[in-house]
C-alpha cells in the first residue's frame, strides 16, 4: 500500500491583534481527527443495483471502522497525534520554523498508523462492491473531481451523460494499473479527473463559441 501523509485541514481563527503595535503569538486551537461518516459514502449507499446482503454488510463495516476511529483518536498515540498537529498549526502561523521539522518528525510515524487504520477501514467497505459497481462508484469520484468549481448546469444533458461516460471508461483504466488495496482512496486517478476536466472546459468552450455566432445573421451589404 502506498505511504501517504495525512493532510489534516483545519480552519483557524483570525490572528489575535495586541493592543500595541505588536502581535502576541497565537494560543494553538485543538486539530481534530475524522472520526468518521455515513456521508463519505453516499454515491455507494446511492448505487441502483446494491443488494440488500451488500448495503447490511457495508453499514456494519462502515460502523465498525467509525468505531475504530473513536477509538484511535481516544487512544494515547491519537491524543498525542492531536496535541502534535495543533502544536503545528501554531508553530506555522507564529512563524516559529524551528519547531516545525522536530514536529514534523513526530508527527510521521502516528500520521502513518491513523491513515493505515483509515485505508484498510475504506478497503473493507468498498470490497463488498463487485468489480463493475466499484468501477462506476469510482468514476463518480472521478466525475467529482473532474467538475470541481465547474458549473455542470452549464452542459446539456447529452453532454452530461458523455462526461459520465469518460469518467467511466477513465476508471476502468484506473484498475487495470491499480486495485483497490494499492490505492484505496483513488490518490492516482487525479491525473484522470484533470484530463476530463480539459474535456469539459473544452465542451463549454466549444459552447459559448457557437452561442455567440447568430444563426439568423445577415452578412453586411458588399459596397459597389
Amino acid at each position: 500500500m502506498q505511504k501517504e501523509l495525512i493532510t489534516l485541514v483545519c480552519l483557524w481563527g483570525v490572528c489575535a491583534i495586541a493592543q500595541t503595535t505588536t502581535t502576541t503569538p497565537e494560543e494553538p486551537e485543538e486539530v481534530r481527527l475524522h472520526t468518521g461518516s455515513t456521508g463519505e459514502y453516499k454515491t455507494l449507499f446511492e448505487l441502483p443495483d446494491l443488494t440488500d446482503q451488500q448495503r447490511k454488510t457495508a453499514e456494519e463495516r462502515l460502523q465498525a471502522r467509525n468505531q475504530a476511529l473513536q477509538a484511535f483518536n481516544a487512544s494515547p498515540e491519537g491524543q498525542k497525534l492531536i496535541t502534535l498537529r495543533t502544536e503545528l498549526a501554531a508553530a506555522r502561523r507564529n512563524k516559529e520554523t524551528e519547531k516545525i521539522g522536530p514536529l514534523r518528525e513526530q508527527i510521521q510515524p502516528l500520521a502513518d498508523a491513523y491513515f493505515k487504520l483509515r485505508a484498510q477501514g475504506r478497503i473493507d467497505i468498498l470490497s463488498v462492491l463487485t468489480p463493475e459497481q466499484l468501477v462506476r462508484y469510482t468514476a463518480r469520484a472521478i466525475h467529482a473531481r473532474a467538475m470541481r468549481g465547474i458549473d455542470f448546469r452549464q452542459l446539456t444533458s447529452e453532454q452530461s451523460e458523455q462526461v459520465m461516460q469518460w469518467c467511466v471508461e477513465a476508471a476502468r483504466r484506473h484498475f487495470q494499473e491499480h486495485t483497490l488495496q494499492d490505492d484505496p482512496f483513488f490518490h492516482t486517478t487525479e491525473p484522470l479527473a484533470t484530463e476530463i476536466r480539459r474535456q469539459v472546459q473544452s465542451l463549454l468552450s466549444g459552447q459559448k463559441s457557437s452561442d455567440t455566432k447568430s444563426p439568423d445573421a445577415t452578412p453586411p451589404a458588399r459596397a459597389e
